[in-house]
């Protein structure tokens, strides 16, 4: 039952890492007043972006 739990940790990391940078991207091409108008966190940038 660990090495699921281990899994599931990896995946979740990978996908706030993913999240994160994709976010980080969106505002260093001067896209994220289209985005997100609120400013909000890098993760929620990347959720809006899609």
């Amino acid at each position: 039952m660990q090495n699921m739990s281990e899994r599931l940790y990896l995946i979740a990391a990978l996908t706030l890492l993913y999240s994160t940078a994709q976010g980080m991207a969106v505002q260093v091409a001067g896209l994220r007043s289209s985005v997100d108008p609120k400013s909000e966190s890098w993760f929620k940038l990347s959720k809006n972006w899609y």
